[in-house]
């Protein structure tokens, strides 16, 4: 595992809001039971929190589920550009000849340390001017391109119990995670966490129990220091070589623990049966990572802009 103080990216998750449910959605929505905003004063502080985090090629991104959906999103982006990073850009102020490929250089533009993960919709056509004012970068991705997604809800006892794995081999596993090792930390609305997974499960499941204050250095932590987060590993199968699932069947492979706590959380995927159970025999497809993706595609080849 790494410290956030070693990361390129940190994310801050804005909303639980989104128009699609994903297959294995790191953020978890198709369970979640209501859907929230993070608060401007909150976001302020979450920004305000990563002071001396910034360098060359850093970015602080902002995701969700969807978060141009956040009813305060233009608020929120003209105040992340005050507080964090760089001057605004000229995106999207000429001729664009194909979508495509300008959505394709931006993945690839962190000059003012902004970025945006989307996945396109009505909330970024509404708000279009705004992010191509604030965000250099931007990372969108329509889903639409018949993408894998991991399964992650899968318990760590469930998974043992289902694979024979040992209990070394899945801890070694955990501590070289392919998701805390490309990706990023986050900051939600409970608090902070040393993973974005770890924050969606937490705020989902323990309703921020295992956060850390939003205040400054929070992000100097080293593995050493990640305490209780860690046990929220047990709750997720991403580290581990697993199944995926393709990302427009908008239907989880999840565990019987999950299933369990995810009843009695009401989660509506669960209501309407919208799973599959995770058995080992069945779901045979390993997926294992050791590089970054985007997941739009073959070779990153797929579409980034939606039919609208």
């Amino acid at each position: 595992m790494r410290s956030p103080a070693d990361m390129d990216i940190v994310q801050i998750d804005i909303s639980t809001k989104c128009h699609l449910k994903c297959s294995n959605c790191t953020r978890l929505i198709p369970h979640q039971t209501q859907r929230a905003d993070m608060e401007l004063e909150t976001f302020e502080r979450a920004v305000q929190s990563m002071e001396g985090w910034n360098g060359p090629n850093k970015l602080i991104g902002i995701i969700a589920g969807e978060p141009t959906l956040h009813a305060n999103f233009e608020q929120i982006s003209l105040r992340f550009a005050e507080l964090w990073g760089g001057d605004n850009t000229n995106n999207g102020k000429f001729p664009i000849k194909d979508f495509n490929d300008f959505a394709n250089q931006r993945l690839f533009d962190r000059s003012n340390g902004r970025g945006l993960w989307t996945s396109l919709g009505a909330g970024f056509y509404r708000n279009y001017e705004t992010i191509m004012s604030v965000y250099s970068h931007f990372n969108t991705n329509t889903h639409e391109s018949a993408g894998q997604h991991q399964a992650l809800l899968i318990t760590r006892a469930d998974y043992i119990a289902a694979t024979g794995i040992s209990e070394l081999q899945w801890e070694q596993n955990r501590d070289n995670c392919w998701v805390q090792k490309l990706w990023s930390a986050t900051i939600n609305d409970k608090g902070a966490y040393f993973c974005e997974v770890a924050g969606a499960i937490d705020r989902l499941y323990f309703n921020g129990k295992h956060a850390w204050p939003v205040e400054h250095g929070w992000w100097q932590r080293q593995p050493g220091d990640f305490g209780d987060q860690i046990e929220l590993c047990n709750y997720c199968a991403l580290a581990q070589p697993g199944p995926s699932q393709l990302d427009i069947l908008e239907r989880d492979i999840i565990s019987p623990q999950h299933r369990d706590i995810l009843r009695k959380l009401g989660s509506p995927a669960i209501k309407k049966h919208n799973y599959e159970i995770f058995d080992g025999e069945l779901h045979k497809q390993k997926r294992e990572v050791e590089s970054r993706d985007n997941y739009v595609g073959d070779g990153g080849q797929g579409r980034r802009v939606g039919i609208g």
